[in-house]
């Protein structure tokens, strides 16, 4: 009898890694084709959106030069647009992932409500500026 369990006990010490391979091995080539094709069109996405938003941004900056909007507003506002472009972009990728962006929108918003009150008196100022410029064009 005790012979009989010796034979079972190797027998299982055996065919458990391989079980365990096989296992680990189904559940790569399931996940790795779904994580696969996720990274692919993330790629995909990444460079597409980039792309149009440096479209974009390019085109915004000819609309601006054609309407005759300040140089001053234009060196402000032009790199603004192109991170908001590029935020926007990251946004899709991440959720292309499969990742929740939530957390990493709600961390954005954090940052920018900290650097809206940290400079909040030279925005005002700015502002000012931006407004005195604009009266000035309209009359």
């Amino acid at each position: 009898m005790q012979e009989q369990d010796k034979v079972d006990s190797l027998q299982d010490v055996i065919s458990t890694p391989i079980k365990d391979v096989e296992y680990i091995t189904n559940w790569l080539i399931t996940k790795g084709s779904e994580v696969g094709w996720s990274l692919v069109s993330a790629i995909f996405t990444l460079v597409i959106g980039l792309w149009l938003a440096g479209k974009l941004k390019k085109l915004i900056e000819k609309r601006m030069i054609t309407r005759n909007v300040d140089l001053s507003i234009r060196t402000f506002l032009i790199p603004i647009i192109n991170i908001v472009l590029k935020m926007i972009v990251i946004m899709f990728v991440v959720s292309r992932l499969g990742l929740d962006a939530s957390g990493l929108i709600a961390a954005l918003g954090g940052a920018g409500l900290a650097i809206g009150l940290a400079l909040q008196g030279s925005l005002s100022n700015f502002a000012a500026g931006i407004l005195i410029i604009i009266s000035n064009r309209l009359k």
